[in-house]
């Protein structure tokens, strides 16, 4: 990527509280999904990106956050807007892989990165497992 296309590039980190696999979320840990879905939806609306858009990369946002809450020991964020594409990175510091599971219609959960997968460009996991990736591309603006 070419530093001179980026025009924003929003990133923080946050540790979460230990807990032992499978304990609830603690609810002011649980706030951090809404803040993460608020800094991006502010800038891609700053940046004139279309609703659509940011409405997809908002489910993307809330899921990716989620799952490293649910799943992780952190919760690394980045949102990366170039002339062309946004980028999401979520890290969990989990070294467990994300996959797109095909839950039965009966089931209450399972469809998070199915949801990455349908409204993000293209996504993927780190080498490591410890983050997670995925790209929007911004349609080309009609003069």
């Amino acid at each position: 990527m070419d530093p001179d296309d980026v025009l924003e590039d929003e990133v923080f980190t946050i540790r979460l509280e230990p807990r032992a696999p499978g304990a609830p979320v603690p609810r002011h840990e649980t706030e951090w999904v809404g803040r993460c879905r608020q800094i991006g939806a502010a800038r891609m609306n700053f940046w004139g990106l279309p609703p659509a858009l940011v409405k997809d990369a908002m489910v993307v946002i809330s899921e990716l956050t989620t799952n490293a809450l649910r799943y992780g020991n952190m919760l690394g964020f980045r949102l990366i807007i170039t002339r062309d594409k946004v980028g999401i990175v979520v890290t969990d510091g989990s070294a467990s892989t994300p996959y797109v599971r095909r839950p039965s219609e009966d089931e209450e959960h399972g469809r998070g990165m199915l949801l990455v997968e349908t409204f993000s460009s293209d996504w993927g996991v780190r080498p490591d497992g410890r983050a997670t990736w995925c790209t929007f591309t911004i349609p080309a603006r009609q003069s």
